[in-house]
């Protein structure tokens, strides 16, 4: 067991100086991004930065409005609700706004939309949203797999009122690079098609689901999978 927090940096330290002993090639953006998740998460356990208040919930609020401008104030406000407080000590201010803005853009006319918010040569960090149905997050992994774009891992998540809003940290499967801006809007152009071609073959137009408690989950695609 990590024990206490000096232990967990030592651990973190030695990780990684024994991966770069081993090959400096194998310390790539993404491992450095997952181990840094993860040492901050297991830190912030200890230091019980998790457990937010309302105090805390409102300073979140004010970096994000600050990061999108007052008019999304009410936006935020409620993605923060209906995603559930205790789950916001997970993001950042500029993931967070990623989630709003993606939310804002669905409608009728666009069950489903997506926003890159981070774009590194060895990933890129999109923001997914749609309305919440069983199967959704087969039919994005088939869309991207079917573009030659690997997802490294994914934090899935459906809001109070049946939004899903997931955050998948992908790559060019040809290049295992990042994707390029026009790549998104590909891939964006893809998705919307495809959610499209299931609501016509239902019937129907996409609808939110409710949900009571929001689900989550996380994934990685070496195996290694979690539900949070």
């Amino acid at each position: 067991a990590v024990g206490d927090r000096r232990r967990l940096r030592m651990l973190y330290l030695l990780t990684y100086a024994d991966i770069r002993a081993v090959n400096p090639d194998l310390w790539t953006n993404w491992t450095a991004t997952l181990l840094h998740k993860l040492f901050t998460r297991t830190e912030h356990y200890f230091s019980g930065e998790f457990r937010m208040d309302a105090a805390e919930v409102d300073r979140l609020c004010e970096r994000v409005i600050a990061l999108l401008g007052e008019e999304w104030r009410p936006a935020v406000r409620e993605h923060v609700q209906r995603m559930g407080s205790e789950r916001m000590a997970f993001y950042s201010p500029e993931e967070i706004a990623a989630q709003v803005r993606t939310v804002a853009e669905l409608s009728p006319e666009r069950p489903c939309a997506l926003t890159v918010f981070y774009q590194s040569e060895d990933y890129s960090s999109i923001v997914f949203a749609a309305y919440d149905r069983p199967g959704l997050f087969a039919m994005i992994a088939g869309v991207l797999s079917a573009s030659d774009v690997n997802i490294l891992s994914a934090d899935l998540n459906t809001r109070t009122d049946g939004i899903a809003v997931d955050t998948l940290h992908v790559t060019d499967a040809n290049t295992g690079k990042g994707i390029e801006p026009e790549r998104a809007f590909q891939l964006q152009a893809l998705l919307e098609k495809a959610r499209r071609d299931e609501g016509n073959r239902s019937g129907a137009a996409p609808q939110a689901r409710p949900a009571e408690t929001p689900p989550t989950a996380s994934y990685l695609s070496d195996g290694a999978d979690s539900t949070a």
